[in-house]
């Protein structure tokens, strides 16, 4: 399988809604959704990950690594057998991978403001 064909499906299960993204072999952005869950959090990732296939994001010889993060996450990882990580974690390697230049990163659209990477002169190296 060739770097192109791999997709990476990140799905971000909060405690209202389920954000699913899709990056291709060179991490370019193929489909993101916002959705409400209303409480039916594994229905909601469900049909956000079926309408990946509806669309062809997902041909059957695509391979895929797919990872849960959000408050709600872990019990829909666990029980579909895919990876979860902790969200400040990913919010971290996302900034040290697609913005190594940042200093802070800050997640203002939680309730809480979060900074999940902080880069000061003695870890800078």
């Amino acid at each position: 399988m060739n770097r192109e064909s791999f997709k990476r499906i990140g799905i971000d299960i909060g405690s209202t809604t389920v954000k699913v993204v899709v990056l291709d072999g060179q991490g370019r952005l193929l489909f993101k959704s916002y959705t409400r869950h209303f409480s039916e959090v594994r229905e909601t990732a469900a049909r956000g990950v079926a309408a990946l296939a509806e669309q062809g994001i997902l041909p059957p010889s695509a391979g895929v690594a797919v990872v849960l993060t959000g408050s709600g996450g872990v019990g829909v990882a666990e029980a579909l057998g895919y990876a979860f990580v902790q969200e400040v974690i990913a919010c971290a390697e996302a900034v040290r991978v697609r913005a190594p230049q940042t200093d802070v990163a800050t997640n203002w659209a939680a309730r809480t403001p979060r900074s999940p990477f902080s880069r000061t002169a003695s870890n800078s190296g």
